[in-house]
């Protein structure tokens, strides 16, 4: 879990973080526009049920991986690799 190049988990962080907030930022026009207008026109209640799921998913995915040893075991385990991909 030791990165080789400091350099490299900069980058790797940066990029990370810079995506998850490209992500949560796309999202605030559609509200805005909702809010300004009083208007849920153009807006999908599929879309918004099926990103929370997910996203509700793949967050609890990554904590289980990231938090229980077990996981981690069976998952190094499984791919031969100490290197968990989970920030």
């Amino acid at each position: 879990k030791k990165w080789s190049s400091p350099f490299m988990h900069f980058v790797y962080e940066a990029c990370g973080w810079t995506a998850f907030f490209a992500w949560s930022f796309s999202f605030y026009p559609q509200i805005w526009e909702n809010w300004k207008t009083w208007n849920v026109e153009g807006l999908s209640f599929d879309f918004v049920s099926f990103n929370f799921i997910k996203h509700s998913s793949y967050g609890t995915y990554n904590v289980v991986l990231y938090y229980s040893k077990a996981v981690q075991a069976q998952y190094e385990k499984h791919f031969h690799s100490t290197t968990i991909p989970v920030a």
